[in-house]
């Protein structure tokens, strides 16, 4: 009997462990929309970090039990969710979000709001349209893309900087830039430019001072908002790379005459760098120096012909590797992203190099009603070019290409340092400006940065209608540097013309701290029947603050060793220093009626330390309206016309003064400290006692 019973239970127990197996199974279906297949979703087994995403058919596959849930996430869709039953196969056809349907922008300060709300206009750029032909800066991807937008590159090579103008300039002697604003904390020209553009998720574009009026005097040209990529609640963990390769090449010179070569006035001169000489005619003729017998090289003689790209042919071809790998995901409560760039850069110029890196951590966490969120970006750079005071005449290198004759194979100087090479100083052939190859060899310009662009928030949600949130963001880099340029002496019978080229090195280094902190309390509700109200009220403070210093010395006394200690005679020293705080409140209300007509209404009152104490306020009033004639008279709407805004707004911003603008400024003078005597001049600019703010009024 007891072996009967024994055989039961093992009989028994083999069938549950046979259901159990039975339970856990492979699910696979198609997701799709009103459009067809949608690749990229989310499906993950709720509770669980199991998941998976759509292929580009819509099709999935996961493992899972009898009685699971299984999630549907798109990015703009509603999510669903359905319990794994008996069947093998789960379709699902999602379905559009509400919000989806209607357009919602970054504003001021962070605040997401509905398009047609806005008393101004507002441009949005998704991630996909910046990264579209992999550009190493994102605002240059946004050239051409917003209208009224204008992106000037102001310092081209290996490293460019831009200005971003927003409907032209405004003002004379203040700043006509665009304010950047970073995942809610203000930023920089420099910081936008050091972001990975494969780290951007949308770029909200504000015009106008009306639009960032809420920024106070940093935003009267417009502001740029930028949101970088998060992951996402309940997505999967994902890791991507993006890889590119880019090449360039110089589209043009200034165009120059190509029927006359070498020479002045006319007549054929050998040595002259201009193209005033006689009609070119093919025959070989003599450029450079006479050389004599006890000379390595024997007197120069090329065609009396114009060398076809002689001035493009110096440039190479540049290019630009980039690579980026990231990692995204996110629970139930938490979402994290993480990013590790690199770009490599050989210029167009000979020896132009850049490198750089760039490490992003974005995450948040809810804990109940708060979230606390982290968006940080951390960069380090070297860029290596040619300097820009060559030669005896401190040129730049450019000047020396221009100065080249139409008759020389520019391309065939590259051995600049090979005494036996017609390359060589002391053999060129031009007397007046010197090899452009030599230029590149003989004076460099060296320089390592690094930044820090970072914020914290929390963001606590006190009941349905109300919000409270606090942010602390920091933008601060450092970085020195070292320009040089080498001595160059000249033989005196081959180059009777030239100037003895004096050596310098000069060691620099920058550091700077800019930090924000706002507090801003938010609500919507609705007042009486159709009437809504959105409030913001809340405070703000900026600091900046500024240090760079140089050194110079002359006349080195070792060569090639391009060290400070190395140079002769005083050292020319220079340190600069600037502090600047402002602090404000602001409060902005927009009523709604029946969703087609709004009413805004913004202020911010601004102290600032750049003004005396007795007038170091001012406020900036806002007003607009906003009436969608479209959703008010839906029945206007037809193939041609499928949304009409009109809009009208007035606001009054100021251009706050820089630091000490209202001081007189003191340096040392030249010659300066002379034995145990110091002296100081004034600066050139003189300042006016009355100076103040500078007042803008805007009505569109």
């Amino acid at each position: 009997m007891k072996t009967k019973f024994n055989g039961f239970l093992t009989l028994l127990l083999a069938l549950l462990v046979q259901i159990t197996f039975a339970q856990e199974k492979t699910v696979t279906g198609n997701v799709s929309d009103a459009s067809g297949p949608l690749p990229g979703v989310t499906v993950i087994v709720k509770g669980t970090n199991i998941g998976t995403l759509t292929d580009f058919d819509g099709n999935y596959s996961i493992s899972a039990n009898v009685g699971d849930v299984l999630q549907y996430s798109f990015m703009g869709m509603l999510s669903v969710e359905n319990t794994v039953g008996t069947s093998n196969v789960i379709n699902v056809v999602m379905e559009e979000s509400a919000e989806a349907l209607e357009e919602v922008v970054v504003t001021a300060l962070g605040v997401v709001r509905q398009k047609k709300t806005l008393t101004y206009q507002a441009e949005k750029i998704e991630s996909e349209e910046l990264v579209k032909v992999s550009p190493t800066r994102a605002a240059s991807a946004m050239a051409g893309k917003i209208a009224g937008l204008q992106i000037n590159v102001q310092s081209n090579g290996v490293n460019p900087t831009t200005q971003i103008l927003l409907r032209g300039m405004r003002s004379i002697t203040s700043s006509n830039t665009a304010l950047i604003v970073i995942d809610g904390s203000i930023g920089s020209a420099g910081a936008f430019d050091d972001l990975n553009p494969n780290d951007i998720e949308s770029m909200n574009i504000l015009k106008g001072a009306t639009a960032a009026a809420l920024y106070g005097s940093l935003a009267g040209n417009g502001a740029i908002i930028i949101t970088t990529k998060t992951g996402k609640e309940g997505d999967a963990f994902r890791v991507g790379i993006s890889s590119s390769i880019t090449y360039e090449d110089v589209a043009y010179m200034p165009k120059f005459q190509s029927e006359y070569g070498t020479g002045w006035q006319g007549a054929y001169d050998n040595i002259e760098n201009t193209n005033w000489g006689p009609r070119f005619d093919g025959q070989l003729r003599q450029i450079g120096p006479t050389m004599g017998p006890d000379d390595v090289l024997p007197t120069q003689m090329v065609p009396y012909a114009p060398v076809e790209n002689n001035l493009l042919n110096f440039y190479n071809t540049g290019s630009t590797l980039q690579n980026t790998v990231y990692f995204s995901g996110g629970g139930d409560d938490n979402t994290f992203y993480l990013s590790v760039g690199d770009q490599r850069t050989e210029g167009l110029v000979p020896d132009d190099t850049y490198k750089r890196n760039t490490f992003r951590v974005n995450a948040s966490k809810k804990l109940g009603n708060l979230t606390i969120s982290l968006s940080s970006n951390y960069l380090r750079d070297r860029t290596e070019v040619t300097g820009s005071a060559i030669g005896d005449q401190d040129r730049p290198l450019y000047w020396f290409l221009l100065n080249q004759s139409a008759n020389i194979p520019l391309s065939t100087y590259k051995d600049w340092d090979n005494p036996a090479s017609y390359a060589h100083a002391d053999n060129y052939y031009n007397a007046y400006y010197q090899n452009p190859y030599w230029a590149v060899g003989t004076a460099r310009n060296i320089d390592n940065t690094s930044r820090l662009t970072a914020n914290i928030s929390g963001s606590y949600q006190i009941n349905e209608w109300m919000n409270f949130t606090t942010r602390f963001g920091i933008n601060t880099g450092s970085g020195y540097g070292k320009d040089w340029r080498a001595a160059q002496t000249y033989n005196e019978v081959l180059q009777p013309f030239h100037s003895a080229v004096s050596s310098f090195v000069t060691d620099s280094e920058f550091s700077f701290i800019n930090y924000t902190t706002d507090a801003i309390l938010t609500s919507e509700f609705d007042i009486y029947g159709d009437i809504n109200l959105i409030a913001l009220v809340g405070a703000t403070n900026t600091t900046n603050q500024s240090r760079t210093s140089t050194i110079r010395v002359n006349n080195l006394s070792i060569p090639d060793f391009y060290d400070v200690s190395n140079g002769t005679g005083q050292p020319v020293i220079n340190v600069n220093e600037s502090f600047k705080r402002t602090y404000g409140y602001f409060a902005d209300l927009t009523f709604g009626y029946k969703d087609f007509l709004f009413l805004n209404l913004s202020g911010r009152y601004d102290y600032t330390s750049t003004l005396p104490a007795s007038d170091n306020s001012y406020f900036y009033p806002s007003g607009g309206l906003s009436f969608v004639a479209s959703d008010a008279f839906p029945e206007i709407k037809n193939g041609a016309l499928s949304f009409l805004k009109v809009t009208v707004s007035n606001s009054t911003v100021y251009n706050d003064l820089g630091a000490y603008q209202t001081n007189e400024t003191f340096f040392q003078g030249t010659g300066y400290p002379f034995g145990a005597v110091n002296g100081f001049e004034v600066a050139r600019t003189a300042v006016d006692s009355g100076l103040t703010k500078e007042r803008s009024i805007l009505l569109k």
